[in-house]
């Protein structure tokens, strides 16, 4: 938090009163450095290139190995190939069906998993005998714990 805070500290010279830190601000800053670092963004020479490459039926891992290879002034990895393709700006363009895998979507490293129910079905509390919901003979309070498990 403190790093935040004196990273994105906004200090106005002609009016001293607005200096502070403004999450806005902070927002937009991060998404500039983000956009700075997207060379398929950036530059369209480069992003024309891939894309051309995509369509033909080349893999991100071809297309990248290549450019190196061709020696141009600009390289990128096949992982920002694959950012860029299931980015939004990829997204818009449907290149995810050029991939040779032809897969939808990647799937997140450490993503969640679903765990599913907690207690199986069969030990549904609705399964219990009639006879022990009314709770009148001694031990039903045990036999009811004992059917729920």
């Amino acid at each position: 938090m403190y790093r935040e805070i004196k990273c994105n500290y906004f200090t106005d010279d002609e009016l001293p009163q607005l200096n502070g830190y403004f999450g806005m601000t902070a927002q937009r800053a991060t998404a500039d450095c983000r956009a700075r670092r997207r060379k398929l963004v950036r530059i369209p020479e480069l992003r024309e290139a891939v894309i051309h490459r995509l369509q033909e039926g080349w893999s991100p891992e071809k297309i990248a190995g290549r450019l190196k290879f061709e020696g141009h002034a600009t390289t990128v990895s096949h992982e920002t190939i694959y950012a860029y393709v299931y980015s939004s700006d990829g997204q818009s363009q449907a290149l995810a069906r050029y991939l040779p895998d032809r897969r939808k979507k990647r799937k997140l490293r450490y993503a969640r998993t679903t765990r599913g129910t907690m207690f199986p079905l069969e030990r549904s509390i609705h399964n219990r005998p009639e006879h022990i919901k009314d709770r009148s003979a001694f031990g039903d309070w045990e036999r009811a714990r004992q059917t729920c498990r």
